[in-house]
């Protein structure tokens, strides 16, 4: 048959139109199950299948369409149908009618989808997402197995925090709620986010067990995967479970984005372990603690010298007391990530420490501009404006930067009540106080109420030129 004639013999039986047709009621029907499949929690997966099926059953549809004709009220053999030329009519207006009716309710769903999405999917000024990955519990029988969950915990926080429209609350904030369960829409409201990132490990023999899931700040779930992993290589998921995050929100990534969530080095299990022991006494602040800290993160660097997070970690704890040390390891972590808040921040003590104060400034403030998200180094710079060049309205918003980029920090929160009554704004350090209570502790609450009731004192001695009260604070 020649092609003009196979043409001819395609419009004859109405095959083109049918196809047109089918393709449009598919779209019209995973459009449908867009909107409709997250209202009843349906996985993703079930509506991956569903596209494969009508994609399936396109080709099965034109057979048919080729093989038999739909006349009304009758299924015949398209060879065995008389030609009839009402009977045509009617069939190619029924056809038109399906497919433009099928467009017109397809076109209408997607915009009323794309609507939908745009008002349920919060941007920052910048045009970002905010999401947070909070604690993976440790299902597994053994307690001492937590260490895996926080080691993936720390690499999603970092695999996700490395995509340019993301920003991603950092882990002393997260942290927080490894002990303390809480509805989401509270998280997300007061860690400012939109999506929470949550899962669970559980480690059985050689077999570990890891569930991920994306759930919005209204609680539905948004995604949701599980990943199975043999041989001891604990951390080789984390790359899937980043990249998957990132298509759900962002639908495809340049290939430039999917490059970073790729982990260029693989980790020690007993290195990463050391680094979380490490992170747990750090966030204990008490010097006793510290000292703990910096021996587990020097232990984890005897395992791998090359890690920039353990070297990171420990210039900012030695920088304070030995700021040549701080520097130097500082130093060797910026050779082997560049972006590195707390390496930076680590530099930037350091030069406080040596009482270079410009340089200091000069460094952090290069550190904020270059990097997109830096609260240690924002924290770094309200310490200096606090203590070392005063000027407390810096002080107070690069402590709310730094607050903002990690909200449950008790650093970040004791610095920002500093600025605050050091700028006499004793009202909304009250406020503070009773926002952060649930996660402040009572030494810091003690820490910040003797020194705004110091600087009430002040205040009252100024006014009366009768500083003996303020004296014997």
């Amino acid at each position: 048959m020649k092609l003009k004639q196979y043409w001819k013999e395609l419009q004859r039986r109405h095959v083109v139109k049918a196809g047109i047709a089918y393709l449009a009621i598919a779209w019209v029907i995973t459009e449908v199950a867009t909107a409709v499949l997250p209202l009843f929690k349906i996985p993703e997966v079930f509506l991956k299948w569903l596209v494969v099926l009508l994609a399936v059953g396109f080709p099965i549809w034109l057979i048919l369409a080729w093989i038999y004709d739909f006349s009304w009220g009758s299924i015949e053999k398209t060879k065995d149908a008389p030609v009839d030329a009402e009977v045509s009519r009617k069939k190619n207006l029924a056809l038109n009618r399906v497919i433009i009716g099928g467009l017109t309710i397809a076109v209408v769903l997607l915009v009323a989808n794309t609507f939908r999405l745009a008002n349920t999917i919060e941007f920052e000024e910048d045009g970002r997402l905010t999401l947070a990955v909070l604690p993976f519990d440790n299902f597994s029988p053994d307690p001492e197995n937590e260490w895996i969950g926080d080691g993936i915990t720390e690499d999603l926080l970092i695999n996700l925090a490395n995509i340019d429209d993301f920003r991603v609350i950092s882990r002393p904030s997260i942290m927080q709620y490894k002990e303390l369960d809480q509805p989401i829409p509270e998280i997300c409201k007061v860690l400012g986010t939109s999506f929470i990132v949550r899962g669970s490990v559980r480690q059985e023999g050689d077999e570990i067990l890891v569930t991920a899931q994306l759930v919005s700040d209204k609680d539905d779930q948004l995604w949701g995967d599980r990943f199975r992993i043999k041989g001891g290589k604990i951390l080789d998921i984390q790359a899937d479970v980043a990249a998957q995050v990132t298509e759900v929100l962002l639908n495809e990534l340049s290939p430039s984005q999917k490059e970073v969530l790729v982990m260029e080095r693989s980790i020690d299990p007993e290195a990463q372990r050391l680094l979380t022991l490490g992170d747990r006494m750090y966030d204990q602040m008490s010097s006793i603690h510290m000292e703990e800290a910096k021996n587990y993160y020097a232990q984890a660097l005897e395992i791998d010298p090359e890690w920039d997070k353990a070297l990171s970690r420990l210039a900012y704890l030695s920088a304070w007391s030995n700021p040549s040390k701080g520097d130097s390891l500082a130093s060797k972590a910026l050779e082997l990530n560049p972006k590195s808040d707390q390496a930076w921040a680590a530099k930037g003590i350091a030069h406080i420490e040596y009482k270079m104060y410009d340089e200091s400034e000069a460094i952090l403030l290069s550190a904020v501009d270059s990097i997109m998200d830096a609260p240690w180094c924002h924290d770094t710079l309200a310490s200096l404006y606090l203590f070392r060049k005063p000027d407390f309205e810096k002080a107070l918003f690069h402590a709310n930067e730094a607050a903002r980029l990690d909200p449950l920090n008790l650093y970040f929160i004791r610095r920002q009540a500093f600025a605050l009554i050091y700028l006499e704004r004793f009202e909304e350090v009250d406020n503070l106080m009773k926002e952060r209570k649930l996660f402040i502790d009572e030494e810091v609450l003690k820490y910040v109420q003797r020194l705004k009731i110091g600087k009430l004192a002040e205040v009252a001695a100024r006014e009366s030129q009768d500083y003996s009260a303020a004296l014997e604070i």
